[in-house]
């Protein structure tokens, strides 16, 4: 005879209540059974719910931060300075070429040569499209009629607390003695004056790309 306590004997005697069971008593599992299995699925909906605030909840503050940064660098190209009577041009674009043209003698955008020159000045006319891949680094070049030498002389002493980003170069298709050129802003002077230098503190730098452009 098998121990009141041993496995064979409680799986005998759970056989037997098993068999014993009233209707009532399996209706009442049943009822236990569907009661588990509803709070189960309210479980499970309840996290999935949770789940699903938090992914709203990230992309709410993901989509915050990307408003807050666009923001706030609008804010910053909208807040730059300008110099009174300064001509804001279109943009004509970017990008290498092999031959570039232009509308212009003094263009301050568009496509260029894949090289850039180096800042400083100049005794010959520089090339456009070089001089459009230079202002797109953010360098400021003041162009001067070639038939007043003397200008390149003025325009150094002028720009002379820059290191960097200003080119002076001469020009033979100028309508005036002066025209400063920056990315998109162009301005022509008759005279070395305040206002050159004003120019080239204003928007030297300010080019679509940050490269060195050292003398």
């Amino acid at each position: 005879m098998a121990h009141p306590n041993s496995k064979k004997a409680k799986q005998a005697k759970a056989a037997r209540k098993a068999r014993q069971s009233t209707p009532e008593d399996v209706e009442q599992r049943e009822a236990e059974l569907t009661e588990r299995s509803e709070r189960q699925e309210r479980v499970a909906a309840r996290k999935a719910m949770l789940a699903r605030k938090a992914k709203i909840k990230s992309l709410a503050l993901k989509i915050g931060f990307v408003v807050f940064v666009v923001g706030g660098i609008t804010l910053v190209i909208l807040s730059r300075p300008e110099v009174d009577g300064v001509e804001k041009l279109g943009n004509d674009g970017r990008g290498h070429v092999a031959n570039a043209s232009y509308e212009t003698s003094t263009p301050t955008s568009g496509a260029h040569r894949a090289q850039s020159p180096r800042c400083g000045i100049y005794t010959t006319p520089l090339e456009l499209d070089l001089a459009v891949h230079s202002l797109e680094h953010g360098t400021v070049i003041l162009w001067y009629n070639q038939d007043q030498p003397e200008l390149a002389t003025e325009l150094a002493a002028a720009t002379r607390q820059w290191d960097s980003h200003v080119i002076i170069s001469p020009s033979a298709e100028l309508d005036s003695p002066i025209v400063a050129t920056a990315w998109r802003r162009r301005m022509s002077f008759d005279a070395v004056t305040e206002v050159v230098t004003e120019f080239v503190d204003v928007y030297r730098r300010r080019g679509p790309e940050s490269v060195a452009c050292d003398f």
